[in-house]
């Protein structure tokens, strides 16, 4: 599913890219990432990661061992959250008009 969301993602890239107005290609690139979509990957890596530990866990020793993986599951919600802040505010407000602008889409 990850690599279809890239994908996705890649395409999307492209044809901004594609339609970006002459001389604003660089722009258009460096926007085409917004910050937000860059925070929530490794939000969703961290959580897998530690989901992960507490099953491996919970699966050898039946124990479930929150301790050992409290610090990613901080880090997964914080980013997530940010993520969430930053696409509710930053996107709207930010982005979009931006590549409106820059774009003949």
């Amino acid at each position: 599913m990850g690599a279809i969301l890239l994908n996705y993602m890649n395409y999307y890239v492209g044809m901004l890219l594609l339609h970006a107005v002459p001389g604003a290609e660089l722009l258009v690139a460096l926007l085409s990432w917004p910050i937000y979509a860059i925070l929530r990957v490794p939000g969703y890596v961290c959580l897998g990661v530690a989901l992960s530990r507490l099953c491996v866990n919970l699966a050898r020793e039946r124990k479930l061992k929150i301790g050992e993986v409290k610090s990613l599951l901080k880090v997964a919600v914080i980013l997530i959250a940010l993520d969430f802040i930053l696409k509710g505010t930053v996107a709207n407000a930010f982005y979009r008009p931006l590549l409106r602008e820059l774009t003949s889409v």
